[in-house]
């Protein structure tokens, strides 16, 4: 916890310390991993050569120096406008700039994500160039916006991929990889156990859930959902015949096995 707000208020030296004693605590695997990479994406720039800074308004972006002829003047002025897109939807901004780590993409190493801790989100990027371009910059900005009382992948992936700016058909391309790998689609289990899916299935059927969920219910009802996502308060908001009706719909979409 301390880490995440020293860096939220500015204080990246205490962070990293924050961060480096904790590394040396003795945590789970998972955990473990965690914390490393969000050391690597604080110091990554301050000891490594090889990276240019790139500030903006809202960004720190350090870009790998080994990436293709890259128009910096065009790169930041859309990731701003993703940005903005993406606060709009949310409501709101994070406390600080996004630090926006972009790797080439020829180095598999580097790991497209958003970097979370157990307390929170860190206004931290870690992506390839050739990444969806508002996937991991919407996890930056609707965890720390609007703080859901449990991190539920259904929603957070889901408005992720929503709002990734690739401007596709949500649920065309759901059906698309549902029908080539012959699964079945339930929300409810999707809603309970994200891993019941493959990655490559259970991120554009989110996305294409969260696009029912604010077409049929509205923009702001489904940030309240987001906050709180439980489905008790999804029944609260949308009441839980409609909801039944609109999951069964979006469900009988897809092909039955």
């Amino acid at each position: 916890g301390l880490g995440t707000c020293r860096y939220m208020t500015l204080d990246d030296a205490g962070a990293r310390g924050a961060f480096r004693r904790l590394a040396d605590c003795k945590l789970s695997p998972t955990r473990e991993r965690r914390v490393a990479r969000v050391l690597s994406s604080l110091l990554m720039p301050e000891k490594e050569k090889g990276w240019v800074a790139l500030d903006s308004q809202n960004f720190e972006f350090r870009l790998d120096k080994r990436l293709p002829d890259l128009d910096r003047a065009r790169f930041v002025q859309s990731n701003e406008a993703i940005y903005r897109a993406v606060a709009r939807f949310c409501g709101g901004e994070p406390p600080r700039r996004i630090r926006y780590i972009v790797g080439n993409s020829m180095f598999k190493s580097k790991i497209c994500c958003a970097e979370v801790t157990d307390e929170g989100l860190l206004a931290l990027v870690t992506t390839q160039l050739d990444c969806p371009p508002g996937h991991q910059m919407t996890h930056a900005v609707s965890l720390p916006v609007l703080q859901p009382r449990r991190y539920v992948p259904l929603f957070v992936e889901g408005l992720a991929v929503y709002l990734d700016q690739l401007e596709k058909d949500h649920l065309r391309a759901a059906f698309a990889v549902v029908q080539e790998m012959e699964l079945e689609v339930s929300i409810d289990d999707l809603w309970q156990d994200w891993h019941c899916l493959p990655p490559e299935v259970a991120l554009p059927v989110a996305g294409a859930f969260t696009d029912c969920l604010v077409r049929e219910g509205g923009h702001e009802k489904y940030l309240e959902l987001f906050r709180d996502p439980g489905r008790d308060n999804a029944e609260r908001l949308y009441g839980a015949e409609r909801l039944a009706g609109w999951i069964r719909e979006f469900e009988g979409v897809f092909p039955k096995q």
